[in-house]
């Protein structure tokens, strides 16, 4: 994966976390602009937790990101982003995002219960097993 905004690195991961972001602005009088994203990725294996601050989008390979739109008053759209990499045997606990006004918003995430997740380990990106 490479990021498609600083700091512009590349990154290998075999598992990631996806969520569709619904944003409304109900501000009467400011603008949300772009970008709107998560803002840490909360992350355990059972035992501890990290967080992550990135938040990838699907990106073509030799493209720009997509344009997000600005919000305004009245607002409302949806992104898809994604929390990568997830290392096997982890989950996304939770994801928050902080506004621009300083207002937390925040999404708890339950462990995903055992064999619902299809997961295959595709190894080194260099061994080509997947």
């Amino acid at each position: 994966m490479t990021q498609g905004r600083p700091p512009n690195e590349t990154k290998w991961a075999n598992r990631s976390f996806q969520v569709l972001m619904v944003v409304e602005n109900v501000s009467r009088d400011l603008t949300l602009e772009a970008p709107w994203m998560p803002t840490k990725w909360v992350l355990t294996d059972g035992s501890r937790e990290w967080t992550d601050d990135y938040a990838w989008q699907w990106v073509l390979v030799g493209h720009d990101p997509h344009a997000q739109p600005s919000l305004p008053p009245g607002a409302k759209a949806e992104w898809t982003w994604m929390a990568a990499p997830v290392p096997s045997g982890a989950w996304v606990k939770r994801v928050e995002y902080h506004d621009p006004w300083g207002n937390l918003y925040s999404q708890e995430l339950p462990s995903p219960p055992g064999g619902q997740v299809n997961f295959v380990d595709c190894g080194d990106p260099q061994d080509g097993t997947c």
